[in-house]
């Protein structure tokens, strides 16, 4: 099973939306591409376009950066990043997979609920995710489940 997840913080670790994506049966690398393509456009809709992007996918950074061929199930999604990217002002960088928890925590709240969903502030967030984001903003290490 393939899910997505992701967050929109500002620059002060403030947390603005976030979405848990259940995709089915699909490969790694469709889920990993889909967050990103599912977090631009979640932004740009939200009125945000001046972004930061980070995945833990080096693939899909580097399928991003040099807008080279991909398999054909690929395709569409990524000329939807590669357009949104070259359209305002979006930096996408690779991050190690530590710093990707909170995204991690979503896909498996997909996951687990079998359902997408967005979260529109941060009241409506799954229970849980308060914890990660308070170490995440903090910087304290924490295991990963």
């Amino acid at each position: 099973m393939a899910t997505s997840g992701s967050i929109l913080q500002d620059h002060r670790d403030v947390v603005l939306a976030a979405f848990g994506s259940f995709l089915g049966y699909k490969p790694i690398l469709y889920a990993k591409l889909m967050a990103v393509c599912e977090r631009l456009e979640l932004a740009i809709q939200l009125g945000y376009s001046v972004l930061e992007v980070e995945s833990d996918s080096t693939t899909v950074v580097s399928w991003i950066h040099t807008q080279g061929p991909v398999r054909c199930e690929y395709s569409y999604s990524l000329h939807q990043v590669c357009r949104l990217v070259t359209s305002f002002p979006i930096q996408v960088r690779h991050v190690l997979r530590e710093a990707t928890s909170v995204a991690d925590f979503l896909a498996n709240w997909a996951c687990t609920h079998r359902t997408s969903r967005h979260f529109l502030s941060p009241r409506e967030l799954p229970k849980g995710l308060s914890g990660i984001l308070y170490l995440d903003a903090h910087t304290i290490p924490h295991v990963r489940r």
